[in-house]
């Protein structure tokens, strides 16, 4: 199992509405993808860490890293993992 931590600064503020939408399109692809983790949003500034299959989740953070919500994406951490710290 692998992890991938990063963050980003969002390229707009993100409202209540749009936050909501991008959570549940998140929940659904990764549900899919059996990749799991957190998202953290802050002041303008977005914390994300996956947990799953290592290509699924490359995969995810080349397109997070093309996508105009995103700018300044830095690479905290990635690791092999034994088991899912966020399971759900």
């Amino acid at each position: 199992m692998y992890t991938l931590t990063h963050e980003s600064t969002a390229t707009n503020t993100v409202k209540g509405a749009e936050m909501e939408e991008l959570l549940e399109k998140a929940r659904s692809n990764n549900q899919n993808d059996d990749i799991t983790g957190y998202l953290i949003y802050y002041k303008g500034g977005f914390v994300q860490l996956f947990e799953g299959d290592k290509r699924k989740i490359e995969v995810l953070y080349v397109k997070i890293k093309k996508d105009e919500l995103h700018k300044n994406v830095t690479l905290f951490s990635e690791d092999e993992i034994s088991k899912r710290t966020f399971p759900n």
